[in-house]
């Protein structure tokens, strides 16, 4: 018996140990003699929702086995050092730091023990902590350094110099041969990181922002305050767009620790600072030159006067790297030529040996610093440089999660940064990416993407992933700023079907790799500056999709760019959202389809607005609610020759000041529209005013010489015109807005093509359903069946389609959901199914409908394109999925100018659109319905009326004509009568038995464009009775706070406590085939289909609920608790019967602009015991953007100032830098009750939100908790004018200084004209976005309106007391602070002055006359200037003194 056990156990641990053995993540591969043997190492061992194909070349790496035969530490071994190490040698030794170790390296440093050349290579299994000493300095210099998986080195302040071979004393040659193997992959000399922690943390400042003073003298922004030896050990590196890769001086440095007098170097250049540089950093680090032990913050290979190594740094494993105020310096192997990698020679019977090798000579990912699969990667404050040579690119990161934040990058390379394998997640904020411009022999070589080799061409940012931020990235020589490049098909590279987005862990979303999803791209405020070596034509945004098949929808939100962009999307869409433009700007490729919406282009270099898009190779180009800038007198020449689908409608302006006067609200009609003859048009403009002067409406035509001029109604802001017209044709109608006073115009309006019929017919329809013998009447109407593949008839379908029939029902009618219960759809997705239909030759003109249902398959847009005898009518017409079923109509004209008996119409979608039914029209009644007339005793009476031909008339005289029925339609309606008796009959009983109960609620898709507003409209009886009365208008909102709206690509649904908890209760997904329930929808999206909406409104839901179970079931509906919206549900518990079903109605109401992404649970219980399960659905509801803001969402940064009222922080809303003001609740100034206070608060934070000006800082929100009213306001990045001329102590001339306080004057000249008084009006209040005097805004006003939230200084009563006009108050603190900037010091006593009625006098007369003047009149107890004749004075000397300047330089 004891025997057997022990035979047993024996038996146990032996499959213990090949379990074991077959779990080891790295497998030991042999080599021929003289190599290292080879680690084979599983990339996406952490993966483990992606099943990896083993045949791809990504899925293993292989590394040289350095660490084999190494010197392992003594066991506990505290301290680094030759004695920690028995059997250490003093000679090119292999060290390894074993697991469970802890050791530090103390300040006497490395060297103190060990020779320069001792250390080949250092392994870490256990934990290494190089400590900081300020007196001495500790490095370590190593050949080759290895963290395995679950090491950690940890730096503090110090240094790994990487030595190579070539380097060492002849006299240690032999020896090393001994020691070293070939390396086939080139990984050393190098860093590798195989899993574990790299923590590098410096202890001081590397980089600063300077200006020039001169040729030779420079000033810091801020003071250098880390010297801690003598002068001359320290170095400056000076970068500027003429010297992007850095040039090194010595310095004698001023007391004041900012002033810089450089002394040229016997191995730098330092070459004269240029006057024409805009942008100047610099890097002050030890001087590695002089002093061999130096301090030198770095990783770096050029030690001890060698020339530059090669060196690299490659980190996989899902690492965690933090590196802070770390330099790494001329490391980076790979070249900017094509990829050309090693490769291995298996054994044909050995997997595990290797024999032999074919040598690459470039290998890849052998850059300074190259990071794989890792999720969190923190770099932050560092200087990356390669300057040795031409490389790839110094930045590599492949599949990771990482955020970059004020670092300085400069190489000469093919990219700054390349996002290489296409799920990166990259946040990239405040960073400065220096470039020389590669050679033309480089950039211009053709690569291969398909082996995954791109980013040659003098990229910034280079990246196949669509999960990029940039936000206020610094772009200096590239010749793209930033460079997407996408390919459709990702499954032919990476050998895998599916993958997930960094950071991407083991219950992480898959996307599939084998189509191109839409994309947001999320790229704010960029700013690029050109070098020499610049091409002529660089571009900030360059977008590629490689000509994908198919083509996909891009989006670029919120683009602020001085600078042009270029693309080529041969298949693909391209949309500009919240597009803001100005100066170089213009866009140059080509795209399928180009959006252009809720944009303002200021390009004033455009001699014609043509020129935007003059370059841009498109077949639909749209332009929607969208500015563009044209000077006065220029001729506004319309953009047209576009297709049908495309919407022309640009609003032209002249003068930026008007964008803050008057805002064009929506313009009817709003797309292409058709119109019978005589029928009567309402055409309109709706406008938000700011001021009060009043405008006048010009209506006219380009191809008539109809004129009509109208005034806004006050009341609501608008023009309406309703217009009869009378012939057929097409017309381009246009409005122009202006001061009825003035002869300059505001606006000029394009409306989109208005086009004129006479009567139509019915000529004939179908439905597609698989019979050829069935025939649908609908209102006297024959639609046939018929349509079949390769069969000659009235009806032909191309074989690559496939019917579906028992589509969902998406209206409200059961005749029209028996019109689209049926439908076609393509085998393969986007493959083109054609279809074959007659048309009246005789008729040249026709209109075609066309009616599809959306059955979605994801949550994915789908895309879907229209064509008419290979001619495109619509291009990638985006349709929002949602998991709702939803109906989709698209009617267009075509003209049959060849006469032509049959016409192919031929649609593409990716297989989730299908085609229910079409019609086509030749004669009589129009598609599209009219709108009702406004009545016109609301329009304006016209100031003047001039009418030269018949097509319009101001005063309707006509109603619509209406169709004729002839005796050949009769009979074709009366022959199929009885059939269709039958048909209803037999229909009516089927449903009776066999049908469930209809949906309530189905909403239309109405084919919104993001960033719009939606106008669903639901189909009734009442209000549908026939084809023709299908209309789709869309009406743009521009979005005030459409900087701060930044929606996620990926939903994540929150889970409330009180889901958590259910006793005794098993969980199942919804979609379980074990869950005994079923429902009719798994999200629950309030009819909304993708749309937004308000805040503070009820919006309603259903939910039917299933049992399938042959038992009762108790079913209970906990919903999630947020503060951000209250969700309700009635009834919230019921009992179910076996095969019954039931609906719930919810009720939500959203408190705040929120995104509502909750789950809430379903629990089934049996009525007879505790056993239960339950089952999470979800809500996806996201509101407008309002004043009020979700608390949640605002992420609480660093602190800027406090007192005993209010604190100021940087804070983050939506992945963006803003202000957070947080007011003290108890200190609020008001008198009422604590709720009526709240409700005052956002009644006052409404209005302030509405003022949009560009010397007033932008309101982006408030909200408040228990003891806070919380307000968010725009980032300013230069900080406050206090802080510029008291802590920065910048000196400012004397134009700069008039500039700012001209900016100040403005923004209170403003205020003041709306009623805002109490602007705050001090240094602290006065935030800063530029100091160059001819920049648009250098000063934007900050807090104005706030004060009364907070309790008066009883001190600041007494000193204004005599003051009864606020305005006057604000006209003082003007003047004060101009003071105050002109000296550039606070007054002192301040306070006695003003209440002995003195003002401040101290160096007064010193000052400019003009100055002074302007300064005595705002302070003047008798009689005060306002803010408008200071404006008017300020903007004199302003201009006075811009051309004296003009005049020096010209002379000089």
């Amino acid at each position: 018996m004891i025997n057997k056990i022990s035979r047993f156990k024996i038996l146990l641990l032996f499959i213990f140990i090949i379990s074991l053995t077959c779990a080891q993540d790295e497998e030991l591969i042999s080599t021929p003699e003289g190599y290292y043997d080879l680690k084979r190492f599983k990339r996406f061992q952490h993966y483990k929702n992606i099943q990896p194909n083993e045949e791809a070349g990504y899925t293993d790496l292989y590394y040289p086995d350095v660490c084999k035969n190494a010197i392992r530490n003594r066991d506990g071994a505290p301290t680094f050092n030759q004695r920690s190490f028995p059997g250490y040698t003093g000679v090119f030794d292999t060290l390894l730091i074993t697991k469970g170790t802890n050791m530090t390296l103390d300040s006497t440093g490395f060297l103190t023990g060990l020779g320069i050349w001792s250390l080949l290579t250092l392994c870490v299994e256990g934990n290494l902590t190089v400590l900081y000493n300020p007196d001495e300095f500790s490095f370590v210099p190593v050949h080759r350094l290895v963290i395995l998986p679950g090491g950690t080195i940890t730096s503090h302040a110090n240094s790994f110099l990487f030595w190579d071979t070539y380097q060492v004393d002849e006299n240690f040659q032999e020896e090393l041969n001994k020691r070293v193997k070939i390396d086939p992959f080139n990984f050393f000399p190098g860093l590798l990181v195989l899993g574990g922690n790299l923590n590098l943390f410096g202890n001081s400042q590397l980089t600063y922002t300077a200006k020039r003073l001169n040729d030779t003298t420079l000033e810091l922004s801020t003071p250098f305050l880390n010297m801690k030896f003598l002068w001359n050990k320290y170095i400056i590196t000076i970068f500027t767009e003429s010297i992007p890769q850095g040039d090194d001086c010595l310095f004698n440095m001023d007391s004041d620790k900012r002033t810089f007098y450089l002394i040229k170097t016997n191995y730098g250049t330092c070459n004269p600072l240029r006057e024409t540089d805009k942008l100047m950093k610099v890097v002050i680090s030890y001087n590695r030159y002089e002093d061999n032990y130096s301090s030198y913050i770095s990783l770096f290979s050029d030690y001890y006067g060698f020339e530059p190594n090669e060196a690299s740094i490659f980190i996989t494993g899902d690492s965690n790297v933090y590196i802070e105020n770390y330099l790494i310096k001329n490391l980076g192997k790979t070249k900017n030529n094509a990829y050309s990698d090693t490769k291995l020679i298996f054994s044909p019977n050995n997997t595990s040996e290797v024999i032999g090798f074919i040598n690459g000579t470039n290998q890849r990912f052998r850059s300074s610093l190259y990071i794989e699969f890792s999720n969190n990667v923190i770099i932050k404050n560092c200087v990356i440089i390669e300057s040795s040579s031409e490389t790839r690119s110094p930045l590599v990161f492949f599949g990771s999660n990482v955020y970059l934040s004020d670092n300085l990058i400069s190489s000469k390379s093919g990219s700054s940064l390349i996002a290489q394998y296409g799920t990166e997640n990259i946040q990239s904020i405040n960073n400065f990416y220096f470039q020389k411009g590669v050679s033309h022999q480089t950039a211009s070589q053709i690569l291969n993407p398909i082996n995954m080799d791109f980013g040659n061409e003098g990229n910034g940012i280079y990246s196949v992933s669509p999960n990029l931020l940039s936000s206020d990235d610094f772009f200096i020589g590239q010749n793209y700023s930033i460079t997407f490049n996408f390919i459709a098909n990702r499954s032919k590279i990476t050998g895998f079907d599916q993958d997930c987005y960094a950071p991407c862990f083991s219950d992480s979303i898959n996307f599939s790799n084998k189509i191109q999803y839409p994309v947001d791209f999320k790229i704010f405020n960029p700013k690029f500056l050109p070098t020499n070596n610049t091409n002529s034509d660089w571009y900030i945004l360059n977008i590629n999709d490689n000509g994908n098949q198919p083509g996909t929808y891009y989006t670029v939100k919120n683009l602020t760019t001085l600078d042009p962009v270029q693309f080529s999307l041969d298949n693909s869409a391209l949309s500009f959202l919240g597009l803001e433009a100005s100066e170089n700007f213009k866009m140059n490729g080509n795209a399928k389809r180009l959006d252009i919406v809720n944009s303002i282009i200021s390009s004033k270099a455009l001699t014609n607005q043509q020129q935007i898009i003059s370059k841009v190779s498109s077949s639909a180009i749209s332009f929607k609610n969208s500015y563009i800038y044209s000077k006065l007198g220029q001729q506004i020449t319309p953009i047209d020759n576009q297709i049908y689908g495309s919407l022309i409608t640009p609003f032209y302006y002249n003068d930026s000041d008007i964008l803050n006067q008057v805002k064009i609200l929506s313009i009817f009609p709003n797309v292409p529209f058709q119109i019978v003859s005589g029928s009567i048009l309402n055409v309109s403009i709706n406008l938000q005013i700011i001021s009060t002067a009043d405008i006048s409406c010009t209506f006219s035509s380009d191809n008539s010489t109809f004129s009509t001029t109208i005034l806004v109604n006050p009341s609501d802001g608008s023009c309406v015109l309703p217009l009869v017209f009378e012939k057929e044709g097409y017309f381009n109608l246009k409005v122009t807005l202006k001061i009825s006073t003035s002869k300059d115009y505001y606006y000029i309006v394009d409306f989109p093509k208005i086009t004129v019929y006479n009567e139509y017919l019915f000529y004939s329809g179908w439905v597609m359903i698989d019979s050829s013998t069935d025939e649908f009447l609908f209102e006297g109407k024959i639609f046939k069946s018929g349509c079949q593949q390769q069969v000659l008839g009235n009806c032909t379908i191309s074989t690559n389609s496939k019917f579906i029939n028992g589509l969902p029902n998406v209206t409200e009618t059961d005749e029209l959901n028996r019109l689209f219960s049926s439908g076609i759809t393509s085998i393969n997705p986007y493959e083109p199914v054609t279809i074959t239909i007659p048309i009246d030759k005789e008729s040249k003109k026709n209109q075609i409908q066309l009616f599809f249902t959306h059955q979605p398959i994801d949550i994915e847009y789908s895309l879907l394109s229209i064509y008419v005898e290979n001619q495109p009518i619509f291009l990638l017409e985006q349709l929002q999925s949602g998991l709702g079923s939803t109906f989709k109509n698209l009617t267009f004209n075509y003209e049959n100018s060849k006469s032509l008996e049959i016409i192919n119409i031929s649609f593409t979608t990716r297989g989730d659109i299908y085609l229910t039914s079409m019609a086509v029209y030749s004669s009589a009644i129009p598609i599209i319905v009219t709108p009702t007339p406004t009545s016109t005793t609301s329009t304006p009476t016209p100031t003047s009326t001039t009418t030269s031909t018949p097509i319009p008339t101001t005063t309707p005289t006509t109603t619509p004509k209406t169709s004729k029925t002839t005796s050949k339609n009769k009979l074709k309606i009366a022959l199929p009568i009885c059939l269709f008796a039958l048909l209803v009959a037999v229909g009516v009983l089927i449903c009776f038995i066999f049908r469930k109960k209809k949906q309530k609620k189905q909403k239309l898709d109405n084919n919104m464009e993001d960033g719009s507003e939606m106008s669903s409209i639901k189909i009734k009886k009442e209000n549908y009775n026939s084809f023709n009365k299908f209309k789709e208008s869309t009406v743009f909102k521009n979005d005030d706070f459409k900087n701060y709206s930044n929606p996620t690509e990926t939903t994540i649904y929150s889970t409330s406590d009180s889901l958590l908890n259910f006793v005794g209760s098993d969980f199942l997904n919804y979609s379980d085939p074990n869950i005994p329930l079923s429902f009719s929808k798994n999200i629950l999206e309030f009819g909304l289909k993708g749309s937004k909406c308000d805040i503070n409104t009820f919006l309603s839901d259903s939910l039917r609920i299933t049992n399938n179970s042959n038992i009762i079931l108790c079913i209970c509906t906990v919903l999630p608790r947020n503060d951000s919206g209250e969700v309700n549900v009635s009834p919230d518990s019921f009992e179910l019967d076996p095969n019954q079903s039931r609906e719930i109605e919810f009720s939500l109401k959203l408190n705040c602009t929120t995104r509502f992404f909750e789950r809430f649970a379903i629990e089934a219980r049996h009525t007879h015991s505790f056993k239960s399960i339950h089952t999470h659905l979800f809500i996806h509801v996201e509101s407008k953007i309002s004043s009020k803001l979700d608390i949640k969402e605002i992420e609480v940064k660093e602190l800027i100032s406090q007192n005993n009222l209010s604190t100021v922080n940087i804070a983050n809303y939506r992945g963006l830098q803003v202000v957070l003001r947080k007011i003290k609740t108890h200190s609020a100034n008001y008198t009422k009750t604590y709720s009526q206070a709240i409700k005052k608060f956002y009644t006052e934070m409404d209005i302030l939100s509405k003022l949009k000006n560009k010397n007033i800082v932008s309101f982006i929100g408030c909200t408040h908790d228990s003891s806070h009213l919380w307000i968010v306001t725009e980032y300013a990045p230069l900080g406050s004018l206090s802080s510029l001329i008291h802590q920065k102590k910048e000196k400012l001339s004397l134009i700069q200084k008039v500039k700012l306080m001209l900016d100040t004057a403005k923004g209170c000249e403003f205020l003041h004209s709306n009623d805002i008084t109490n602007c705050n009006i001090k240094s602290n209040n006065l935030l800063l976005f530029s100091t160059m005097e001819k920049d648009d805004v250098c000063v934007k006003i900050s807090d104005f309106g706030i004060k009364k939230f907070e309790v008066q200084n009883q001190n600041e009563k007494e000193i204004f007391k005599d003051e009864k006009d606020q305005k006057l108050i604000d006209v003082y603190e003007f003047g004060i602070t101009f003071y105050e900037t002109m000296l550039e010091e606070t007054p002192e006593n301040l306070s006695n002055l003003i209440l002995e009625g003195e003002r401040p006098t101290l160096d007064l007369e010193k000052l400019d006359a003009d100055i002074r003047n302007i300064i005595e009149r705002c302070w003047n107890q008798n009689k005060r200037s306002t803010f408008s004749e200071i404006s008017i004075s300020l903007k004199e000397k302003y201009t006075k003194l811009l051309e004296k300047n003009n005049e020096l330089i010209q002379e000089n």
